[in-house]
């Protein structure tokens, strides 16, 4: 009897492993805007556990297209995914489990309103607004007032330590991609747009850096899009 009571759980035990099923989730955040739909930059997405909302289990962020990733072993549960963007309402959806996809990968588009009450504030540097003195991207970002750049590790924060994320042409620059804006001459630049966020906005960073290069300038070797999940903030 007990060697059948054991069997049965080494049973259920496997297809609850086989039930299991990690997906690569991705997708579009999204507003209107008349009769056009148009991506939200800049918006946090977060899948959290469904039953501890507090708890962070995967996050993304959208480049300047709307787009998001949140990784490529997403396990398919319950879950409770809240995003937040800049001048849009904050959203919030329950999943008593993912979709099952054959292919292994999910889209999962969501679609905010706009919050007109909340305004953020877009600071943009021009060469001429950025210290004659830097050579460098790196030193350009770090002549920004409320930004601070680590030389040693190219850690990027705000005066108070808030995490940056940084961006170039709109696309997310990943953080070991960072000491190569050491690398490459500030005459480089267009501009450099810099949002400063509040608690409200993203609970994950403090602002966004995104640096927009003249178009005689080429970003490839620098940039690709990295997923952020929460382990990472641990």
């Amino acid at each position: 009897m007990k060697l059948i009571f054991s069997l049965i759980l080494m049973i259920t035990s496997m297809t609850t492993v086989v039930n299991a099923q990690t997906l690569w989730v991705n997708g579009v955040i999204f507003s209107e805007s008349g009769d056009k739909l148009i991506g939200v930059p800049y918006a946090t997405v977060l899948y959290c556990d469904y039953d501890d909302h507090n708890k962070i289990e995967y996050v993304g962020f959208t480049d300047h297209t709307g787009s998001y990733d949140i990784g490529k072993d997403v396990v398919s549960k319950k879950y409770f995914v809240k995003i937040i963007a800049p001048g849009y309402r904050e959203f919030s959806k329950t999943f008593t489990k993912l979709p099952k996809s054959h292919s292994g990968n999910l889209t999962l588009h969501f679609k905010l309103e706009k919050n007109e009450e909340v305004q953020f504030n877009v600071k943009k540097y021009g060469t001429d607004a950025l210290s004659a003195e830097a050579g460098t991207i790196a030193e350009a970002i770090a002549s920004i007032p409320d930004v601070d750049l680590d030389k040693e590790t190219f850690n990027i924060t705000t005066s108070e330590g808030g995490s940056i994320r940084i961006f170039v042409n709109g696309v997310s620059l990943p953080v070991k991609n960072l000491p190569k804006l050491a690398k490459i001459p500030a005459i480089a630049i267009e501009n450099i747009d810099f949002i400063l966020f509040d608690n409200s906005i993203s609970p994950i960073f403090s602002g966004v850096i995104n640096i927009e290069l003249k178009d005689s300038q080429k970003a490839s070797g620098i940039l690709s899009f990295e997923p952020y999940v929460a382990n990472q903030f641990d």
